[in-house]
């Protein structure tokens, strides 16, 4: 499938939202039974920050360009609803960027995320995607895109009608859990990593995944979309065969 340059920016954009050591898991007490919402805590006034690097790869007349974007990302919480148990509740999340070398930041997305006792979703650029779902446990599947939808055909929205097909049918799976790690020389007791998609053919290859950490949320986030027509077989790895796509990366970097 061809995808439009329009559509992949739109997808890159809106993505835009180091294991240092790797130990035994470590099981909470009643890992059956626990749903673990720690993994996902929102609060008013909570933020967190990451520095992130985006690699878009274009295939200019025969002629593949690379070019890299750095840039901080910056997630600020506001609740629209919070119920009384201070855990469960509707979240508006202002996502703000400020690209290397600049000192402004730009107001970039408004996001909302919703917790309640089963589910953990977020509704980005009206996407709605079920990120978590409760009790976590390692090896637990699920559909995460279940809530969108094929759109109507006739619509003359060509780049809506792609993102739908292309986030059809993923299925997300808890891969560690409770798992100490280090990133960005921020330490954290209980890492957890949810791959969403890990797929490839000879065209296509695609890699997502984000890692939460218990009472802090979204610690590290990797977005991986690559296209080539090259079909004879390689042992190179993707990225170094890839014409088109993107690869975005954020880590965190500071947290209240």
């Amino acid at each position: 499938m061809k995808y439009t340059h329009n559509y992949l920016t739109a997808l890159a954009i809106l993505m835009l939202i180091t294991v240092a050591s790797c130990k035994k898991t470590k099981e909470f007490e009643t890992l059956t039974t626990k749903p673990m919402y720690e993994y996902y805590p929102m609060k008013v006034g909570k933020f967190i920050q990451y520095k992130g690097d985006s690699i878009y790869y274009n295939d200019v007349t025969g002629v593949v360009v690379r070019d890299t974007v750095k840039f901080d990302l910056r997630e600020e919480f506001e609740a629209v609803y919070a119920g009384p148990d201070s855990i469960f509740g509707d979240y508006r999340i202002y996502v703000k960027i400020r690209y290397l070398g600049d000192s402004t930041w730009i107001n970039q997305h408004t996001w909302y995320a919703q917790l309640d006792k089963n589910y953990l979703t977020k509704t980005e650029e009206n996407l709605r995607f079920l990120k978590l779902n409760f009790p976590l446990k390692l090896g637990k599947t699920w559909n995460g895109n279940v809530y969108i939808t094929e759109p109507d055909i006739d619509d003359p929205n060509q780049d809506n009608l792609d993102l739908n097909q292309f986030y059809d049918d993923w299925e997300y799976k808890i891969e560690t859990i409770n798992i100490p790690e280090t990133i960005n020389t921020l330490p954290f007791d209980s890492v957890m990593k949810v791959v969403e998609i890990e797929d490839s053919n000879k065209l296509e290859f695609k890699n997502v995944y984000s890692k939460y950490a218990a009472n802090v949320g979204l610690v590290e986030r990797k977005f991986e979309y690559l296209l080539t027509q090259q079909t004879a077989p390689s042992v190179l790895p993707f990225w170094r065969r890839a014409e088109n796509g993107f690869t975005t990366t954020i880590k965190i970097t500071s947290y209240n």
